[in-house]
């Protein structure tokens, strides 16, 4: 499994992610916007045998264009001024249209990737089935969608990226210009290790803008996991979003917890009955209504800061809506209690019995009576600044 890092924004019905996954499309990037400015861009061996060569090139390519004397002057430039005019070709616009890259990580439990790629681990993180012995992706890519760019001539290659130290970064041989291209693709700084990069790229022989997106085939995209820091509202929309998905039943959703013990996530699967509780206890939480002022913490909350019933429940819709995950996850348990049901009941404890579920909504409530608290105290801040 490979998987490629995104964001994800509740609101944003144009999000790539959401019109990429709905139309199995992945999206290609060339060169001069990658973030790395050394990615793809490697430096040049002129050697006296390389140099002849590109002449050679050169004068079969020119012939009948160009006369004998400036042929001649060309085959002057010496092996410095060469390397100059390689460099420069790599961030040429007609240069880079002609490349598509897209990028895949082996590992889908990177704190950095999760930060620097999916907003802060707010986004996602999508998990492809792709076989990586399948060279030119035959299996992959679904080629009956782009007729208009498959059939006129294209390199398609799959493979790890190899990461290097400063000083061993690679000299490239530009006389023999399909091996160049493959290297040039291939290294990075060894800053950037951390990625487990694997890279899909396409080398297009037109000279039309290589298309932004291609198709792949829908039953290769396998997970969608959800990052430790989103929000329970968009949760419940990316759930809803899954399962209008024609292929929602090969798609696994897992979501990002914080380790209790070390610096690291973990990845966990959410099963069809812990999705339905999930959203059962979310409407049911935000029903709970004038039970919550049986909260004590939030009765003296409300007293405290002089605030009306109507924005005290603004204030717990708004809480339970922008509870992390990973709270509702590891914390709470919901894939295990049925809050729902006691909302249903009106919060009330069960005479003499007490129960886990009990424990659980008191342990949420608590939590939720904090956030109140904090959007109370901003608001009288805010209040008494003006």
């Amino acid at each position: 499994m490979l998987y490629k890092y995104a964001t994800w924004k509740e609101k944003d019905n144009n999000n790539l992610t959401k019109k990429n996954i709905k139309g199995s499309k992945l999206y290609f990037n060339t060169p001069d916007s990658f973030n790395d400015p050394f990615d793809s861009a490697s430096s040049y061996n002129i050697s006296s045998e390389s140099r002849e060569k590109l002449f050679d090139i050169f004068e079969q390519q020119t012939r009948g264009k160009l006369s004998n004397d400036l042929i001649k002057e060309a085959r002057k430039i010496s092996g410095s001024e060469f390397n100059k005019i390689f460099k420069s070709t790599d961030y040429d616009p007609l240069h880079n249209s002609k490349r598509g890259i897209t990028c895949f990580s082996r590992k889908n439990d990177n704190i950095l990737m999760w930060a620097h790629y999916a907003n802060n681990h707010q986004g996602v993180c999508l998990g492809f089935d792709i076989d990586e012995n399948d060279k030119h992706l035959k299996k992959f890519f679904d080629e009956s969608n782009d007729q208009k760019f498959f059939p006129k001539g294209k390199a398609c290659r799959i493979f790890p990226m190899k990461y290097v130290s400063a000083k061993e970064r690679p000299l490239i041989d530009m006389s023999n210009e399909r091996k160049s291209w493959a290297e040039i693709l291939t290294f990075k700084s060894d800053l950037w290790s951390y990625e487990k990069e694997v890279r899909i790229a396409i080398l297009s022989f037109n000279t039309k803008t290589f298309p932004r997106t291609l198709h792949y085939q829908p039953n290769c995209f396998k997970e969608i996991i959800c990052g430790a820091n989103m929000k329970f509202k968009t949760f419940i929309k990316l759930k809803d979003f899954v399962e209008k998905l024609p292929n929602k039943n090969e798609i696994s959703i897992f979501v990002a917890t914080l380790s209790d013990t070390s610096y690291s996530l973990n990845i966990k699967k959410l099963h069809t009955e812990s999705l339905k509780k999930i959203t059962d206890n979310y409407f049911g939480l935000l029903s709970l209504g004038d039970n919550i002022f049986k909260h004590s913490n939030i009765l003296k909350i409300k007293r405290s800061f002089k605030l009306s019933t109507q924005k005290i429940k603004e204030y717990w819709t708004s809480s339970v809506k922008n509870t992390l995950m990973h709270r509702i996850i590891s914390d709470f348990k919901f894939c295990e209690f049925d809050i729902a049901k006691m909302a249903r009941q009106g919060g009330e404890k069960p005479a003499n019995i007490l129960t886990e579920e009990d424990i659980t909504l008191s342990e949420f409530m608590d939590s939720i009576a904090k956030n109140i608290k904090n959007l109370a105290y901003e608001k009288t801040s805010k209040n008494n600044r003006l």
